[in-house]
């Protein structure tokens, strides 16, 4: 049995960190994997796991604009993007007050008792029919958002809901323009204690209640008439939403008078359609905005900032998985080799040959297309078990011919005069003089693995329901106007490998002691 001295191997280690300092870019090397370490620690604490597992369906996304850029492209901007926002209601009332002061406005009514007696008739008739919320948004930006989510929650009976909308003042021809929608948008919403969410992105109600209290009368008329017959005014070509911010005039449905900024106000009432309510829903109007987060949004809406933080998870366990095993079992198979000698050794390297002539690549792409064509899925240890098995080959090579000089050593000729055993000449003896080298190829080898992932991520051959780095280039490649998007993967790859390759030529000079010379 062999006994290690730890006291002897705190010595080293202390010697080794001693010389490793010295080195300015094995520092840096190593403060960046510190760095992505955290990253890749740091989701599983603020992030919820379905972001995760279903990355690509998580019910979060909903709320958040598709392809926005970062919220910090308003300090460089000139043209300010719209941070998103959640709208919580000003005031709410039972629809019987709503309609009771309705009443009242259309009939004049100005006597205190018999505005009493109207209010009690309305409570008495329509007591838990419905409510009505309204809010306030203050818009103040020049890029609006392109959709607007109402948010329904804690719904006891079928209701109906509708949107009414008043937007602020506008000038147009030496006035100001009042425009109000109403009813702007109308749906049904059955009994949950779920979330529910509405979105008016591509609502054609909306649409057409813009075309008809506000394009159709403060629109070119050319325009219009040309927008109408190319069927441009439809809720799949312009965003019924971003139109409610245009300023009016020629031009208008296009953005050529820019934005109306202001008050802009909602009303929602809803009302049972059978019965009655027995509390009133809880109802938000969420505006995603135009732009999003620290790395924006991709095409699905997804946080591309938590993306890249799931990504160094994948990213780390892939490459250091990878090297560790690739590494241990070359520098194995390598020193069994040279020590054996004879049939053994030409039998293993005839092995090792035959597997080191498989390219890898090409037959990574093959094997992952057959999984997803068998299984329907691939999962990403798929990946790192075939690097395993066949990328030590090239290590194992080198290994042998450095096991071979060892094992001539006068040193090993001693230990294997005296009587030591095969096992003891090779762990005690040739494995550790090895050691400086499987070190620096560990660190090395975590590019290399991590580059094979984002190449047949990109290409669309890993597991779809993970983010990895290499799956968001891949998806943003028909989107490369979205820079943002391109830009973060990117860099985390290039930023990844760097990191290793430095604490591994770190490694390298410190433990070669003909690089240590030069």
């Amino acid at each position: 049995m062999i006994r290690i001295d730890w006291n002897e191997v705190k010595k080293k280690a202390r010697e080794f960190w001693s010389e490793y300092r010295r080195f300015k870019i094995g520092l840096i090397g190593l403060g960046l994997l510190v760095i992505l370490v955290f990253m890749a620690i740091i989701p599983s604490f603020i992030f919820p796991p379905e972001t995760y597992y279903n990355w690509n369906n998580y019910p979060g996304w909903e709320y958040n604009p598709r392809l926005a850029p970062p919220e910090w492209v308003n300090l460089f901007s000139s043209k300010k993007y719209t941070p998103p926002k959640t709208i919580e209601p000003t005031k709410m009332e039972g629809l019987w007050q709503y309609y009771a002061e309705v009443y009242i406005k259309l009939n004049n009514i100005t006597d205190e008792n018999l505005k009493k007696q109207v209010y009690e008739v309305f409570k008495q008739q329509m007591a838990g029919k419905g409510y009505v919320y309204y809010y306030e948004y203050d818009f103040k930006w020049d890029i609006p958002s392109s959709d607007l989510v109402i948010i329904v929650s804690n719904v006891s009976t079928t209701i109906k809901l509708t949107l009414g909308i008043q937007r602020p003042p506008s000038p147009y021809n030496g006035q100001l323009l009042n425009v109000s929608l109403y009813p702007a948008f109308t749906t049904t919403v059955t009994p949950t204690n779920g979330t529910v969410l509405i979105h008016l992105a591509n609502s054609d109600q909306l649409m057409q209640a813009l075309i008809k209290n506000y394009i159709s009368k403060y629109e070119s008329p050319d325009i219009f008439k040309n927008a109408t017959e190319n069927n441009i005014l439809s809720a799949n070509v312009l965003s019924p939403v971003t139109l409610l911010f245009y300023a009016p005039g020629p031009g208008m449905i296009y953005g050529q008078q820019g934005v109306t900024k202001g008050v802009y106000k909602f009303n929602i009432t809803v009302e049972a359609t059978n019965g009655s309510l027995e509390y009133p829903p809880v109802i938000k109007i969420r505006i995603p905005g135009s732009c999003y987060g620290l790395l924006g949004t991709d095409f699905r809406g997804r946080d591309i900032f938590v993306g890249i933080l799931w990504g160094s998870r994948v990213a780390l366990m892939i490459g250091i998985t990878y090297a560790v095993s690739v590494v241990l079992i070359g520098l194995i198979y390598g020193v069994v080799s040279a020590y054996a000698g004879g049939l053994v050794d030409e039998v293993m390297q005839r092995i090792n040959e035959v597997l080191y002539s498989i390219p890898l690549l090409p037959f990574l792409i093959l094997f992952a297309y057959t999984i997803r064509q068998l299984y329907g899925t691939l999962s990403v240890w798929h990946i790192i078990g075939v690097l395993i098995i066949f990328a030590w080959t090239g290590l194992a090579i080198v290994v042998r011919s450095m096991a071979l000089q060892i094992k001539e050593q006068p040193f090993v000729e001693a230990a294997r005069a005296i009587g030591a055993s095969g096992r003891r000449i090779v762990f005690k003896h040739i494995l550790p003089q090895l050691m400086p080298y499987a070190f620096a190829s560990m660190a090395l080898a975590v590019p290399g693995a991590i580059l094979i992932e984002a190449g047949l991520s990109f290409l669309g051959l890993s597991d779809p329901n993970i983010p990895t780095w290499g799956k968001m280039i891949y998806e943003a490649q028909n989107s490369l106007s979205s820079w943002w998007w391109v830009l973060s993967p990117g860099l985390m790859i290039a930023v990844t490998g760097m990191a290793f390759v430095f604490i591994g030529n770190a490694l390298d000079t410190i433990l070669n002691p003909r690089l240590r010379r030069l």
